[in-house]
C-alpha cells in the first residue's frame, strides 16, 4: 500500500483507534500500581488521589476515541484534565508525607524495600521516563498534543515504557516487604 503524498501523520484525522486504545494501556498499567500501593500502604488518601489520575487519564482515552471515530472530543476534557490530574498527584504525595510523618514509611522500609536489587532497576527505569514525559511535555504545547497523532505516539510510547517499570517496581517492593 503505498502512501499518499498528502498524508500527514499530524493532522488529528489519523488519530485511531488503535492510538486510543494503547493509550487505555498505560492507565490500566497504574491503576494497577496503585492499587498494590494503596493495599500495601492501607491508605484512603493514595487511593483517592490515585481515582483522581485515573478519572483524568481516562477523560483522554474517551477524547482520543471520539476523535478517532470522528467526532469531536469534549473541550471540557482537557480543562478538567490537568486539574484533576494534579490535585489526584498531590494528594498521592501528601499521603506519602503522611506517612512517613507517621512512621507507617520508614527510611528502612524504603531502603529494603526500593532500593535493593532488582526494584532500584525497575524504579530507576520509571525516573526515566518521568523525566522523558517531561521533555518531551515541555517541548510541546497541548494544541501540539490536540493536534499530532505522531506526538500522541510518541509521548504513548514513554508512557507505557515508564508505567510498566513502575508497576514492576511496585510488585517487587511490597513482595520485599511481604504484604
Amino acid at each position: 500500500m503505498e502512501i499518499p503524498e498528502d498524508f500527514d501523520m499530524n493532522e488529528k484525522k489519523h488519530f485511531s483507534v488503535l492510538l486510543a486504545l494503547t493509550d487505555a494501556v498505560p492507565v490500566l498499567l497504574f491503576a494497577a500500581s496503585s492499587y498494590v500501593v494503596a493495599k500495601a500502604a492501607s491508605s484512603t488518601l493514595y487511593a483517592v488521589g490515585a481515582v483522581m489520575v485515573i478519572l483524568a487519564s481516562l477523560l483522554k482515552v474517551v477524547w482520543k476515541f471520539l476523535v478517532a471515530f470522528g467526532k469531536s472530543g469534549p473541550e471540557g476534557s482537557s480543562k478538567l484534565f490537568f486539574p484533576m490530574l494534579g490535585t489526584g498527584l498531590l494528594l498521592m504525595v501528601i499521603s506519602i508525607i503522611g506517612m512517613i510523618a507517621r512512621g507507617v514509611l520508614t527510611w528502612t522500609i524504603i531502603e529494603t524495600t526500593v532500593f535493593r536489587f532488582p526494584t532500584i532497576v525497575f524504579f530507576g527505569f520509571f525516573i526515566v521516563g518521568i523525566c522523558l514525559m517531561g521533555i518531551i511535555r515541555m517541548q510541546n504545547s497541548k494544541e501540539d498534543f490536540a493536534q499530532s497523532a505522531a506526538l500522541n505516539w510518541e509521548a504513548e510510547g514513554i508512557n507505557l515504557f515508564t508505567q510498566a517499570f513502575f508497576l514492576l517496581g511496585c510488585i517487587f517492593a511490597v513482595l520485599r516487604v511481604g504484604v
